[in-house]
């Protein structure tokens, strides 16, 4: 199976179609599901989440072939899901596209066997067509996040805990589970460095879209456009071992050599001056937004921000998440 390196014009739902149209794209049962990744409280075009204009090309595809029970569902990272919604465009977007939106964390979910243990599952993810809409971005914890990293927003909250503690073996068993039957991935910008989040720095104007129904090629494919090796993905490298996916497919459309970019890739820890934030692929997805809290609260807070100012310049401050065997050697350490 071919997947399709797609270059997105101005125009970025008649570019998705035009993608969706080359790869022959025609569910094969009439609700769908759609997953975007929508991991905060972020703009429509920034580079963190899922462009909506990007699943409204997609809905716009289903309805031509005469889909109209589309269902698009995430289950943020954010008390206020509602508020999300409404900021990242999705509220807009289905309201105007006449699809259901839903929050994953209130969905009915069922129970599924996974490696020994449970998993509390969507129960629409197994009903629908399933199309994943993952973001083009490094990971602190993962190298990549992209469409099987994506599938962890599945999770309810108390499994995406759990699931850290063999992260990379777990993202790549749970396509044994839950496979998508289309995989897209937005690179109309992306994050490279020490993303998913505001760590991360944006890469700009790549224009991009990459398809294809193998789960794992289009990751591999999207992994090789940042410059990046896919043996150097643990994940990426267990799902090839599972028989999950190819890591050779055939890549169509845009010429991949030309493009390829030199992503800055994940270190293990952040600096602002003299203040050093740390982490394991064992953290969650709360203790990584952790140095994004550090910063809001901060300006809620001078007396925390002249502490701050102080370390920073004058001393030396270490924030250590995760259970590292590295510790630094500092005199002010604060674990989490």
């Amino acid at each position: 199976m071919a997947v399709i390196l797609q270059k997105i014009a101005r125009n970025i739902e008649r570019s998705v179609y035009e993608a969706l149209d080359k790869l022959k794209y025609t569910p094969s049962v009439s609700r769908v599901f759609i997953k975007p990744n929508i991991v905060g409280l972020f703009k429509p075009n920034a580079p963190y989440i899922t462009n909506p204009r990007v699943v409204g090309g997609i809905i716009d595809y289903l309805k031509d072939k005469r889909i109209e029970d589309i269902i698009v569902g995430e289950g943020p990272i954010g008390k206020n899901v509602e508020k999300i919604f409404k900021t990242s465009g999705y509220t807009k977007l289905c309201q105007r596209k006449n699809v259901k939106l839903i929050d994953l964390d209130d969905a009915e979910r069922i129970q599924v066997k996974f490696r020994g243990n449970t998993l509390l599952l969507p129960k629409v993810v197994f009903e629908s067509e399933y199309i994943n809409v993952s973001k083009l971005k490094t990971h602190i914890q993962t190298t990549v996040s992209l469409g099987l990293k994506n599938q962890k927003g599945l999770l309810s909250f108390q499994d995406r805990k759990r699931f850290h503690k063999d992260l990379h073996s777990n993202i790549a068993h749970l396509v044994n589970i839950v496979r998508p039957n289309l995989s897209i991935i937005d690179a109309t910008n992306g994050v490279e460095g020490n993303g998913p989040g505001t760590m991360g720095r944006e890469v700009k104007n790549m224009n991009l879209l990459i398809c294809g129904r193998d789960f794992l090629a289009t990751d591999v494919v999207a992994t090789q456009l940042m410059g990046i090796e896919p043996q150097q993905v643990r994940h990426l490298v267990i799902a090839r071992d599972l028989n999950l996916g190819s890591f050779n497919d055939r890549v169509t459309g845009e010429n991949l050599e030309k493009l390829k970019m030199n992503f800055l890739l994940p270190t293990d820890h952040h600096r602002i001056f003299n203040i050093y934030y740390w982490w394991t692929d064992e953290i969650c997805s709360e203790c990584s937004s952790l140095m994004g809290e550090l910063k809001r609260e901060i300006f809620r807070r001078p007396i925390l921000l002249m502490k701050l100012f102080y370390y920073a310049f004058l001393c030396r401050l270490d924030f250590v998440t995760g259970n590292t065997k590295r510790f630094p050697s500092a005199h002010h350490l604060w674990y989490f």
